[in-house]
């Protein structure tokens, strides 16, 4: 990941980090949400050769996201997750999503993201960020608490 933050850093983005390998990246800009998607974009395949979605938050929202948890009180953060999307809006789909009985599995959605509790010992296992996409036809990330709660942590140092 060191790569990208030299090529993001070179690019004029300020106090760019990465939080583990998986794509999760903090930078300072002052440039649109809509900028940096194009940019950022267009830099990993330029320069990196992968054609990848790319969703950018603005800190504030992933803070908000994690304070909005529905399951706060989920001991187990690596079971709680935030799915989220340039392109999510309230839909019928989610609402009827929203509305299903998902049995030990539970989704909401909030203003933010759609957060999920995905108990480990859940059978069947049938929510992921795959079944979303295709149901909600959006390009999404999920991360669990754990996660979001450390890059929040990075973002306010």
């Amino acid at each position: 990941m060191s790569f990208l933050v030299e090529i993001l850093t070179e690019a004029g983005y300020r106090q760019v980090q990465t939080y583990i390998q998986s794509g999760n990246i903090l930078l300072e800009t002052e440039k649109s949400l809509d900028e940096v998607t194009a940019e950022v974009h267009y830099l990993i395949k330029k320069k990196i050769g992968a054609n990848l979605h790319v969703i950018v938050l603005p800190a504030a929202s992933v803070l908000a996201a994690l304070e909005e948890s529905p399951f706060k009180d989920v001991e187990d953060g690596s079971s709680v997750f935030f799915v989220f999307s340039n392109q999510l809006k309230n839909s019928e789909k989610l609402t009827e999503l929203q509305d299903s009985d998902w049995g030990a599995q539970k989704l909401y959605s909030g203003k933010e993201c759609i957060h999920m509790w995905l108990p480990w010992d859940a059978k069947p296992k049938r929510l992921s960020n795959t079944y979303l996409e295709k149901r909600l036809g959006i390009v999404s990330t999920m991360r669990n608490r754990n996660v979001i709660a450390n890059l929040c942590k990075m973002a306010c140092q």
